[in-house]
């Protein structure tokens, strides 16, 4: 259910983002990224408010919880693709995808590393 919300989430505002910046007069690259900047959540917020109204581990809580960590990846995951754009005008795959096949297996290291951080880590750290 949350990655269905939070990828429609993040596909409906970034497509209404995307139309009102073209609309504006924005060029495709500077559309795309304030496309994407418009789906950022503030997941930071949301978790302390829940965890103050003691429901972070209700069935809502979780699902809110996996709706924006579900839009945090889609939104690192778009960032790198526009990082990838960044200074050019027109970029075709060939010359995008080294680029990307750097940046990916980066991105992966530094989720992996987080996963094992926050499972065998940090419960030593914050118990």
């Amino acid at each position: 259910m949350a990655v269905a919300a939070g990828l429609g989430q993040v596909a409906s505002t970034a497509a209404g983002g995307l139309g009102i910046a073209s609309l504006l007069g924005f060029e495709m690259v500077d559309a795309i990224f304030i496309s994407v900047a418009l789906t950022f959540s503030s997941t930071v917020v949301v978790v302390k408010l829940l965890d103050i109204k003691g429901d972070i581990d209700s069935l809502y809580g979780r699902i809110a919880i996996g709706i924006f960590l579900v839009q945090d990846l889609v939104v690192i995951a778009a960032l790198t693709f526009i990082a990838v754009l960044e200074g050019t005008g027109d970029v075709t795959l060939s010359e995008a995808l080294p680029g990307l096949g750097l940046a990916f297996p980066g991105i992966s290291a530094l989720l992996i590393g987080a996963l094992a951080a926050a499972r065998y880590v940090l419960p030593t750290v914050f118990g």
